[in-house]
Formats: structure tokens, C-alpha cells, sequence
């Protein structure tokens, strides 16, 4: 392994450090601009949103109860976000729990040029050039790589458990003006 690599092999929390991470690419256009923004944990952040729904779907049957057909549609509606939102909780909650089962197996490459993420279960290398990346965003769980834009180049997110190591990388290569800390 290279001076520059952090090898990836254990991960202490690993479902928080998925769960994080899903949201942290969800949230990528809100935290582009505000790297302070709350960060919650997708399943949670989607659970809460159907809850809210649904207390207001059932607040609407209360008030609603006249039938027009406008008010059933617009109920039916709400119904059906209800439905595509526990879709949604179901799959993410399948691919974090599926992820967080596998072992880890990956490479992080700091240099001078870039910032490197090889996946060696998944045989997917991510990659982003230090032109293309706004900051380092070190939150609870994660040390995420945010680009500038994502067509160019990959959010390249690793577990805090290497933080320090990931820390010193950037500071042998001056990059430690770019971290901004979300906790």
C-alpha cells in the first residue's frame, strides 16, 4: 500500500456510516450550499416524513368529512406519497442492511492531484480531481469529499473511524482549508 492510502478494512458502526452516507447523497444540492446543514439519517428523516403525512392525511379525513371529490383526490394523493414513502424506507433499509453485512475492502488514495476511492468488493473505483471539490465534510459519522459538481467527478464518502489518518493526508498535501465539520 502506498504512503498516500488509507486502507479501508473495518468499520466500527457501519449502519450509522451507510445511513449517514445514503443521506448525505440525497442532501447533496442542500449541502453544496450549507455544509452546516442537520444531517439525519435517511430511514429516520423518511420515517418522520410519513409520520407527518400521515397525521396529515388523517387531520384531512377529520376536516374533510363533507366528501367533495376534489378532497378525496387530493386524500388519495397524500395516500399514495404514504405508499411511495414506506417503498422508499423498505429498499433503503434493505441496501443498508445488505451493505453493512459485507465486509469492507477499500482503498482511499490522497495525492497532490486528487482524491481516489477504490471499492475492491464492488470493482468500482470514484474519483474527483481537488479542482472539483467545494469541501471536506467531516461529520458524525462520515469524512465525505464533496464535488462541485457531481457530473464531473464522484461524493466520495469513508467511515470516521479514519479520520486521523485521513486528517494527516491532507494536511502533508495543504488541503486542510477545505474541511468544514457538520456534528
Amino acid at each position: 500500500m502506498k504512503k498516500n492510502s488509507i486502507e479501508i478494512k473495518h468499520i466500527n458502526n457501519k449502519k450509522a456510516y451507510l445511513e449517514e452516507a445514503y443521506s448525505i447523497v440525497f442532501h447533496y444540492n442542500k449541502l453544496i450550499h450549507n455544509p452546516s446543514k442537520k444531517i439525519l439519517p435517511y430511514v429516520r428523516e423518511r420515517i418522520y416524513i410519513t409520520i407527518a403525512l400521515i397525521a396529515y392525511f388523517v387531520f384531512c379525513i377529520v376536516i374533510f368529512d363533507n366528501g367533495h371529490i376534489f378532497n378525496w383526490f387530493i386524500m388519495g394523493l397524500m395516500f399514495l406519497a404514504v405508499i411511495l414513502l414506506l417503498r422508499d424506507i423498505i429498499i433503503a433499509s434493505k441496501y443498508i442492511s445488505k451493505r453493512s453485512k459485507e465486509t469492507s475492502n477499500s482503498i482511499l488514495t490522497i495525492d497532490e492531484d486528487k482524491v481516489i476511492l477504490k471499492n475492491n468488493n464492488m470493482h468500482v473505483t470514484y474519483e474527483c480531481t481537488w479542482e472539483n471539490i467545494k469541501y471536506i465534510l467531516i461529520s458524525k459519522n462520515c469524512v465525505s469529499f464533496i464535488p462541485i459538481n457531481k457530473e464531473v467527478g464522484f461524493l466520495i464518502s469513508i467511515p470516521i473511524d479514519y479520520k486521523d489518518e485521513c486528517l494527516k493526508l491532507l494536511e502533508k498535501y495543504n488541503k486542510s482549508n477545505l474541511i468544514k465539520k457538520n456534528i
